[in-house]
């Protein structure tokens, strides 16, 4: 099978975790024998680059298209949605999502965000994605969101064709090659029991609400990342949780993904908390998971679906319940060995098999649209 593989330039090098499920999918596809292309959709919106940073006229890119099987549009944006449609018609198309919608994110916003013209266009972004204005993606055969909650949110808030499906594919992590229970304690965290929140820095990942509701109490918290570089708001919130932060909360810094300190640290810790406005969900969490350490996590981005009974969930716009989620989760303890082994499951081999799987329907699909002439399918 031949895939053209589009990818947001911003994601080309980005250490996130839609940059990290971007280049991770495209790995094992390729070891699954697919025939990759893979260029990068810039600004503004129709102008691409190949691998080599080379620019792309509009013929080479309707070459590509017509060279491979189905396209694949990476954490795809609704610009871009609707360039696609007018750019390819009738050629199978799948889309990747990392969407959700909901009161919560206007709200998580306007807590940690100071009031300002940065503030404000949070907010509207927030009830744009709810009211669905302008959410043109007709065109997308399939798309594949990272869970089923988040395919609902993409079915309510996108204008879709009637015959587009929802494949979900989970997000997926690289388990390391030594053995996590026997690894030592990382000298950078306390000797006791503690409470890691792995994740940069930014208003939607709620650091500072987590901060605020657990201010009263002795839990030692220990936060595994920094702010993004270049990004003054997220320099300015970084500083913010700093000023807040009592004695028993510890900043560590970034640590990179994969590493032995990193897995050190998610392997003596008790708990791990994500308090962000949304989770779909995060590959930090999956990896704390794995080593044992038990989640408690925003309820909201199908977060459910992944840690199922193993969790403490809770609203992140409450403080009073982000903090008993906490107390639950420390009166549990760590995930037992055998629950922790179960997370073994989400290998980005597996994701890449659904991923396939989910390229043959959108070919199928596009064949039979094909030769039934595609009525209009506008809804």
């Amino acid at each position: 099978m031949k895939v053209l593989y589009v990818c947001t330039r911003g994601l080309k090098d980005a250490q996130t975790g839609a940059g990290t499920q971007a280049r991770e999918t495209y790995n094992a596809l390729v070891r699954l024998g697919c025939e990759m292309t893979r260029i990068y959709s810039c600004h503004p919106v129709g102008t691409f680059e190949d691998e080599e940073g080379r620019a792309l006229t509009e013929d080479e890119v309707r070459v590509l298209i017509a060279q491979n099987d189905v396209t694949h549009l990476i954490y795809c944006s609704r610009p871009l949605a609707q360039y696609w449609r007018r750019f390819t018609p009738h050629r199978p198309t799948v889309g990747s999502t990392v969407f959700w919608s909901g009161w919560e994110r206007v709200w998580i916003a306007r807590q940690n965000t100071p009031f300002g013209w940065e503030r404000i266009h949070s907010e509207l972004a927030g009830i744009r994605q709810m009211c669905a204005c302008g959410n043109d993606f007709r065109g997308i055969d399939v798309f594949l969101p990272n869970t089923h909650a988040e395919g609902q949110k993409v079915r309510t808030s996108f204008r879709m064709d009637k015959t587009a499906r929802c494949v979900p594919v989970p997000n997926g992590f690289i388990p390391p090659r030594f053995d996590v229970a026997s690894l030592p304690r990382s000298k950078k965290v306390p000797d006791e029991d503690y409470l890691v929140v792995p994740g940069v820095f930014a208003g939607r990942k709620n650091q500072l609400g987590l901060i605020r509701a657990l201010r009263e109490t002795n839990y030692p918290v220990v936060f595994m990342g920094s702010a993004v570089n270049n990004w003054e708001s997220s320099q300015a919130f970084y500083a913010k949780c700093r000023e807040e932060a009592t004695e028993n909360m510890h900043f560590i810094g970034y640590l990179p993904s994969g590493s032995e300190e990193y897995w050190q640290v998610l392997a003596h810790a008790r708990c791990a908390c994500l308090p962000s406005d949304c989770e779909t969900p995060g590959i930090a969490m999956i990896e704390a998971a794995y080593a044992g350490a038990r989640p408690v996590i925003t309820k909201f981005g199908g977060t459910l679906e992944y840690y199922g009974f193993d969790a403490e969930y809770f609203n992140p716009c409450r403080l009073n319940e982000m903090r008993e989620a906490v107390d639950r989760g420390w009166a549990r303890g760590r995930l037992s060995t055998d629950q922790a082994k179960t997370y073994a499951r989400f290998s980005w081999d597996y994701c890449a098999e659904i991923t396939r799987d989910a390229y043959r329907v959108a070919i199928l699909q596009e064949k039979s649209e094909s030769e039934n002439q595609r009525p209009d399918s506008s809804r």
